[in-house]
């Protein structure tokens, strides 16, 4: 595996990205890799949440001869520019940069440009193929097409949820600290407080910055809208444990797409790729963040992608 750090000049950010590819290989087929939302790496990592998603599939996607594009978000890891001030445009064309990228590559056959993304990502992806009529295919982790403003609320739902079942001196603790305030109350507000605020980036508890700008755009947008204008093969695998992008929408955003796809829900994937045996929740996370990327999600990807790739050839 050859691994190489990268970088592009978008005009408002220097970004950096890691640009794997096979041994011995030219004209080979690429994959972009697309992030969720939130402060992340390259590999999906931001402080204190070690998700180590990007660079696993990277690793698999080498063994099948595959190239690959990862990068820092604006504002994280080795990129310049302002995380907190962007807007959900800003992350489109952030990644439409780096197709043209890779398309200039000798080593990358143009025509075998693949984009995965992972939740946000998910939205991103058909934007990039809208925009680039010879992208070979999407890969969808945890897709959705309900309104932003709909998941915010639901996911402070099943976060009181597990508040109230959750055991020990922790729960107890958030209870007590639920009597004081309650998720989804408070959702609600900061959701009222994003939309009439003019600021870019305001400020949570006089410390956590909020992407004001990125929230009042992604709110704006219709998800079914996006996807309906997909103009390329797509998978789609979602998480019957998934309490941030329900699996049920895998099934509407099909009946969306005027391209072919193939769906997968995993009855015990979560969010973050990792399979959970107990019931879902969000204070599960740390512990599954200890385990690797589902090998099966891996390998629905790779043999989604060679069988993509031997119908271009």
């Amino acid at each position: 595996m050859i691994e190489a750090e990268v970088s592009i000049n978008t005009g408002s950010a220097n970004l950096f990205a890691t640009f794997t590819q096979p041994q011995e290989t030219s004209a080979a087929p690429a994959v972009l890799m697309v992030h969720g939302s939130g402060a992340l790496d390259r590999d999906e990592n931001s402080k204190g949440f070690k998700l180590n998603i990007f660079n696993a599939i990277a690793k698999q996607l080498e063994s099948i001869g595959v190239a690959s594009l990862r990068y820092d978000k604006r504002g994280c890891g080795k990129s310049s520019g302002d995380y907190y001030s962007a807007n959900h445009t800003d992350l489109v064309d952030d990644a439409d940069a780096w197709i043209r990228f890779l398309q200039q590559q000798p080593s990358i056959n143009p025509r075998q440009i693949f984009v995965l993304g992972h939740s946000e990502g998910t939205l991103i992806a058909p934007q990039l193929s809208s925009r680039h009529q010879d992208i070979a295919g999407i890969v969808l982790l945890n897709p959705f097409c309900e309104n932003l403003e709909n998941i915010l609320l639901t996911q402070a739902k099943h976060i009181q949820q597990s508040i109230q079942t959750l055991s020990g001196a922790k729960g107890m603790m958030l209870r007590t600290l639920g009597y004081l305030v309650n998720p989804i109350a408070f959702q609600q507000r900061l959701i009222r407080r994003i939309k009439t605020s003019h600021k870019p980036v305001i400020r949570l508890f006089f410390f956590a910055k909020i992407p004001a700008n990125w929230f009042r755009q992604a709110m704006q947008a219709n998800p079914s809208d996006i996807h309906a204008k997909t103009a390329c093969p797509v998978l789609m695998i979602a998480g019957g444990k998934d309490i941030q992008c329900s699996s049920d929408d895998v099934k509407k955003i099909e009946a969306q797409l005027q391209q072919e796809s193939e769906t997968h829900i995993l009855t015990n994937l979560t969010h973050i790729l990792r399979n959970d045996a107990k019931p879902a929740s969000f204070f599960n996370y740390k512990k599954l963040m200890q385990q690797p990327v589902e090998d099966e999600v891996l390998q629905l990807i790779s043999q989604w992608l060679q069988r993509q790739i031997k119908h271009y050839d």
